[in-house]
């Protein structure tokens, strides 16, 4: 493909200059011509094409063969033999298979030498070990001329150490392979001298373990690299100085009939003995003994160890001085190695290992594109490895470049040994290696939230989860990103799913304001915590409710074959009827939506299952449940719904005849005509227009014709542009000076600049349910400091939108803004300032002090309705002047993390083991101490803040939400998708159906919550919970798809599935 290019540019060339050169052709032009967006957007993309059909090929090319099992390289274009010989010698798989070959060789040879000479040193060789030293000699010779043929600088290769080496072991065997060992062993009968020479020959063979230094790199860990060159310097000095000193202090064949001058007598007093002596003076008997290898072995290594025990010494005047060699090289080259030992040691760490367990135990990586914090980490874990999770299995390793801070270190050791840190970056292949990213069953990219620069982060989020897809195509990436233009960067790099991290955050606190104690009840769906905590209160108690709640989260389940033939609406009413099982979406092929009511269960590719669905249920044991219903029940609840389903048809079609018949026959007015006469007027269409709550459709001409607001409307903004391209004014500075009107009512105040003030926007206005007038409700944004352009440009439609540079700490600055009328206060964290606390646990000092100045401010007038986003969860429990508390009683907390109680009297108590702990006459603080006393860590809850009033209430939003979804998307795959499915709802969904809020209707008033249900599901809507406004008795907190039995009061309010409403027509 790229040669036809090729020829055509070409050709375009010399098309170009077959006319005559001009002199603007020769001269260049003075001044760079600027393109057009549209012409830099084709030259991007004209580039881009160019590199994927030229550079990226090559890329591939020149990849390390060893990937694609290649044995040679193969040879460039232009490249000499030199460089090729060297290219293969140095990268391919072959040079290496060499390389290991050699050190195999020579390890062999060190082998045979020593199992030759174990006894005596004996330069005579067997035949079979003559004609193996040859052949090792000649393959020796060949490797050592090849590398010294491919050297660039061969005189500077050849006198470098190991290759000096090599051949200093050659050279024996050349001399032997060229006069034979039988002439070397009849040469060495002649003198002492040349015996010594010959055997001297054959030791300088051993220093051909030197070789065994090739195998260093081939060990990746540097520890592991340095302990090992340790370990062979040593073995070298012991085994080459154990041969040396064997030959050196051997006797001449000539003392054979004086040995026990050697035996029996020492170096100072032989020469005492006259046999001996004369013996010494002709053949040096006195000066020599005749030990084994294995002898000089022992005395090589106590005499390097610096022990000395002295049973064995040197007797020779060359052995000596070879041991006094020995001794000064080892006391130079030993603790040189011992020091870059302890030097990497001292730099290694624990965390630049590998992970190892992949065989025996699942993981997954964890990576983050700017620093780790240690609450992010504490509430991805919690989540993780909760134990009613079903990841008990499952290890956790964390990459980063840097060392883990204190604080996460204190994490780490929480999750021991379940939890791995290396140091290292995801960039990197070899790190992604050492987390064995080939064996990773899911990958999880986090973002830094404390971040000030919300791009680079995005950024450097979707270079590392191209690098996760780039090194294992088949894993699971979960990513997080911060602003929402950059989610389609992160899914085109490869992402399974991408959390927005702003606009969810954003997008709760900006329905909390209309769907209230939205953030709690998303958190129930999200958290796990243990069944036990239900035993810590009465039974009787709200928070024994709440907790019972609470323990209903979002679980994946397949429901079987069995319920094929069911519609959608039948089933839930199964479900719901047997185990309270409340189903909230569908998977189909497109993704997670909400089924029709009337859709009709039918086959699936799995001939097993029918659907799979997110059911609201206490545990996921609730699968196994739905799997175990026999077809017989299912077969006779879908008569007996059918029976219904005819006898209600049958009424309503009685019913309508009689009333067809009682029309037609009616000639004069009845009385009964007369009583609705009497009544009040008749009901038009007009009439039902506007009393219904619910939107009417209008036709489309009327919908077409512009009012006279809508066109002053657009004439504004067309002047406003026009005011604009002239320069007098930019929208960001008319934005800037826009005066808040002086009749400010039920607004919403945001404290606070968020990274995209979009996304709370977008929920405030689009999802409000509540607002059925169609005036836009104002909001006004206040910070201490001032609104850059970026954020601006990240509003959107700025009407009826302010900003007020000010502090929330100042009186004045809270009258401006109206804070008495609002009709809601969104405090975002770090919302003050953007300094930076040496306590982590300080982060949150802002956003309470607002608080307590909020409430002092409207003090005079009704509670304000706050909405407050807190990082750490352990400082909700300063938000409780949040909520409307007795103020006669204690507040002091429980060392256990549990709240004091302040409503309702406690009848009794009751600890985990049954018993009653609670006696007339003590207050519920007291029973409350007892068992917090109680040396019992089951007792605990282990999210130690959900109790918190403000938190029950759905006033506080905790980031650690956002935590626990990015955990909970291993073993709930499309989650992500199902959470913005509740918020949000699909753009493809013409109803717009999602998670609101409505009032009660006073048709259900003192209904059970399963009547509820039922009669809701009528209306194509599902009801999964409500919230409890509170009473004297008990405070209001979010409850969870409530017991079915539980009544419903006229100030609680529901949470319903489906197309968005003010009030329910029922």
């Amino acid at each position: 493909m790229s040669a036809p290019s090729g020829r055509s540019n070409m050709s375009g060339f010399s098309s170009r200059m077959d006319g005559p050169l001009k002199h603007s052709d020769l001269v260049p032009p003075t001044k760079k011509r600027r393109l057009s967006p549209d012409h830099t957007v084709m030259r991007r993309q004209s580039i881009h094409d160019l590199v994927a059909m030229t550079v990226v090929p090559q890329i591939e090319h020149i990849k390390d063969p060893r990937s694609r099992g290649l044995l040679f390289l193969v040879r460039n274009s232009g490249e000499t033999r030199r460089d090729f010989t060297l290219r293969n010698l140095e990268q391919s798989n072959a040079g290496h298979l060499v390389d290991m070959f050699m050190v195999f060789l020579s390890l062999f040879w060190v082998a045979v030498y020593i199992y030759v000479n174990k006894d005596v040193a004996n330069p005579k060789l067997p035949t079979e070990v003559q004609l193996l030293s040859h052949t090792l000699g000649v393959v020796f010779l060949l490797d050592y001329m090849v590398r010294l043929y491919a050297s660039p600088l061969r005189m500077s290769h050849f006198w470098s150490f190991f290759p000096l080496v090599d051949f200093i072991s050659l050279v024996p065997m050349v001399i032997e392979i060229v006069v034979g060992n039988d002439m070397l062993t009849h040469i060495s009968k002649q003198t002492d001298s040349l015996r010594q020479i010959a055997s001297m020959l054959q030791a300088a063979k051993t220093i051909r373990i030197l070789r065994a230094y090739r195998a260093l790199k081939f060990i990746k860990s540097t520890v592991n690299r340095q302990m090992t060159a340790t370990a062979l310097t040593v073995v070298c000095i012991i085994i080459a100085m154990a041969g040396i000193l064997q030959i050196l202090d051997q006797c001449s064949p000539a003392c054979d009939s004086f040995m026990f001058c050697s035996y029996n007598f020492t170096a100072y007093d032989c020469p005492r003995n006259d046999m001996c002596f004369h013996a010494d003076v002709a053949h040096n008997c006195c000066k020599c003994q005749e030990l084994s290898f294995f002898d000089w072995t022992y005395f090589v290594v106590v005499s390097i160890s610096t022990l000395g025990y002295g049973d064995i010494s040197p007797r020779g005047r060359l052995a000596r001085l070879a041991t006094s060699t020995m001794m000064l090289m080892t006391f130079v080259l030993v603790p040189i190695q011992v020091n870059r030992l302890v030097a990497t040691i001292s730099t290694h760490s624990g965390y630049t290992s590998s992970y190892k367990e992949h065989r025996t135990h699942t993981h997954g990586i964890i990576t983050a594109g700017g620093d780790i914090s240690a609450g992010t980490l504490a509430n991805f874990l919690r989540q993780f490895f909760h134990p009613d999770n079903p990841n008990w299995n499952e290890k956790i390793v964390i990459l980063h470049p840097t060392a883990p801070s204190n604080d996460v270190q204190r994490v780490i050791h929480l999750y021991e040994p379940r939890v791995q840190y290396i140091v290292g970056s995801a960039m990197n292949d070899l790190d992604l290696d050492r987390a064995m990213i080939s064996k990773a069953a899911v990958c999880y990219v986090l973002v830094n939230k404390d971040t000030t620069r919300p791009s680079n982060e995005d950024q450097s989020c979707t270079l590392l989860t191209a690098a996760f897809r780039g090194m294992n195509a088949n894993v699971p990436v979960y990513s997080q990103v911060f602003m929402s233009q950059n989610i389609s960067h992160c899914v085109l790099s490869g992402a399974t799913g991408v959390i927005c991290v702003e606009k969810l955050k954003l997008g709760v606190l900006g329905l909390n304001c209309t769907v209230w104690g939205l953030s709690t009840l998303l958190s129930n769906l999200l958290d796990t915590v243990s069944p036990s905590v239900t035993q810590l209160y009465p039974k009787d108690s709200w928070e024994t409710s709440y907790l019972k709640g609470y323990l209903h989260e979002i679980h994946r389940v397949d429901i079987p074959r069995s319920f094929s033939g069911l519609t959608y609406r039948e089933l839930i009413l199964f479900l719901f009827g047997t185990i309270q099982v409340v189903p909230i979406a569908m998977l189909t092929d497109t993704g997670v939506t909400f089924a029709p009511m009337d859709f009709k269960l039918g086959a699936t590719a799995d001939p097993t299952i029918c659907c799979t669905l997110y059911i609201l249920a206490s545990n996921v044991s609730v699968a196994d449940q739905i799997a175990e219903y026999p077809l017989e029940q299912i077969r006779m609840f879908r008569q007996t719904l059918r029976k219904q389903e005819r006898y209600v048809a049958e009424k309503i079609q009685e019913a309508f005849e009689i009333a067809a018949v009682t029309a037609a026959a009616a000639v004069a007015p009845s009385p009964t005509t007369r009583m609705l006469d009497a009544a009040g007027p008749a009901i038009t269409p007009n009439a039902l227009k506007s009393s219904s709550n619910l939107p009417v459709l209008q036709d489309d001409d009327d919908a077409k014709q512009p009012t006279d607001a809508a066109v002053l409307s657009a004439l504004v903004k067309g002047l406003h542009g026009a005011k604009h391209v002239f320069g007098q004014a930019s929208p960001f500075k008319e934005f800037l000076a826009k005066v808040l009107p002086d009749d400010l009512n039920d607004h919403v105040v945001i404290v606070g600049l968020p990274a995209s003030l979009g996304d709370i926007i977008v929920p405030l206005r689009q999802f409000n349910a509540r607002n059925q007038t169609g005036r836009l409700q104002v909001i006004v944004f206040i910070a201490p400091f001032v609104m850059s352009e970026h954020h601006f440009h990240s509003l959107g439609d700025s009407t009826a939108v302010f900003f007020v540079q000010g502090s929330p700490l100042s009186s004045f600055d809270l009258h401006r803004i109206h804070i008495d009328t609002a009709a809601a206060i969104i405090i975002l964290a770090g919302s003050g300032s953007k300094r930076k606390y040496l306590d982590e646990n300080m982060v949150d000092a802002d956003a309470i002090t607002t608080v307590r100045y909020i409430n002092e401010a409207c003090s005079a007038s009704k509670p304000p309705n706050l909405i407050v986003e807190l990082v750490k969860a352990t400082n909700v429990k300063f938000m409780s002047s949040i909520v409307k508390r007795r103020t006669n009683q204690n507040r002091r907390r429980h060392s256990d993390g549990r709240h004091t109680r302040m409503f309702g009297p406690v009848v009794s108590l009751k600890g985990i083991g049954g018993a009653d702990v609670s006696k007339p006459g003590r207050n519920s603080e007291e029973v409350g101490i007892s068992l917090s006393n109680k040396d019992d860590s089951d007792g605990k809850i282990d999210v130690e803040h959900i109790c918190e009033l403000s938190y029950a209430s759905g006033r506080v939003y905790v980031s650690g939400m956002i935590d626990s979804l990015m955990s909970e998307c291993y073993q709930k795959p499309n989650i992500i998708p199902a959470v913005n499915l509740l918020m949000f709802g699909s753009p493809a969904d013409t109803d717009t159906q999602r998670l609101f809020q409505v009032k009660t209707p006073k048709s259900l008033h003192g209904k059970t919550f399963g009547e509820c249900f039922r009669k809701v599901l009528a209306l194509n809507l599902i009801c999964i919970g409500c919230l409890h406004s509170g009473t004297d008795k008990t405070p209001p907190y979010v409850h969870t798809n409530p017991p079915a039995d539980m009544v419903i009061v006229h100030t609680d309010y529901i949470y319903v599935i489906g197309k968005p409403c003010a009030e329910l027509p029922i």
